[in-house]
């Protein structure tokens, strides 16, 4: 959802909450309405009159920095170092950023994640992402989360099937025991090998795979839409204690 105009100083003159983030419970101060256009879980949570702070001990702070930044500027930074210890950092950042969006319901904000995931952690890199990654997002997600996890297992089958790749199935044998991956596994596999393209192409199938219509409706989060609004300004500041008697010269 598009802030412009009246609506983005609407939305600025909303009333405050403190966010108290992390196991420190660092706090941000936001206006209500900048996050609850952006997600109907904190419109609900922020629902409560008179309510001025929200207590977010599981969410890190670098997470919510990226958060708060997104729902200002709608767009997520790419990586500012090139090199790959950094881009590991950032690709872990956005993984667990995804996972935010999840459970708030911000469907925008993982689908703008996995945009930037795959643009700068993955084209070129199908390795950047392992198994370490693989089973930290099952762990977390449990049954859900379906999107993030097709995209890891079709990086996964970029890692087996590239040419010159230099990884083998059994080297992933120990994901098995993860709930559904099996499947998931299958169904990646066999859309690889259905996947054509030309032979001066194949160095760029996985590219080409990515932006397929069948891989972005895969990967990409449904988007709802949204009852319209309706905002809460801050209250003026009342310069006299109602009753009291004003004496004018």
């Amino acid at each position: 959802m598009d802030l412009a105009g009246n609506a983005f100083i609407q939305t600025l003159q909303s009333e405050s909450v403190t966010l108290k983030i992390g196991k420190n419970l660092e706090e941000i101060v936001v206006p209500k309405a900048l996050l609850a256009k952006k997600s109907d879980t904190f419109a609900k949570l922020l629902s409560k009159q008179g309510l001025s702070e929200l207590q977010l001990p599981e969410v890190g702070v670098s997470v919510c920095n990226v958060f708060i930044r997104w729902c200002y500027q709608e767009r997520i930074l790419p990586p500012h170092d090139p090199g790959d210890k950094h881009r590991k950092e950032w690709k872990e950042l956005m993984i667990d950023t995804w996972i935010f969006g999840h459970n708030f319901d911000i469907a925008e904000l993982q689908n703008d994640v996995m945009e930037q995931l795959i643009s700068h952690a993955i084209f070129g890199r199908p390795t950047m992402l392992d198994k370490v990654d693989i089973t930290y997002v099952w762990e977390r997600l449990g049954d859900q989360g379906g999107k993030l996890k097709n995209l890891f297992v079709i990086v996964l089958v970029a890692q087996l099937e590239l040419p010159g790749a230099a990884k083998t199935i059994e080297q992933f044998a120990d994901l098995a025991a993860l709930r559904g991956f099996m499947t998931r596994l299958y169904k990646s596999l066999k859309m690889w090998e259905e996947f054509e393209v030309p032979k001066k192409q194949i160095k760029k199938k996985w590219r080409l795979l990515l932006e397929s219509e069948t891989v972005v409706s895969a990967i990409n989060v449904v988007v709802k839409e949204r009852a319209p609004l309706v905002m809460a300004k801050r209250p003026a500041p009342v310069p006299f204690l109602l009753g009291e008697v004003i004496e004018l010269d």
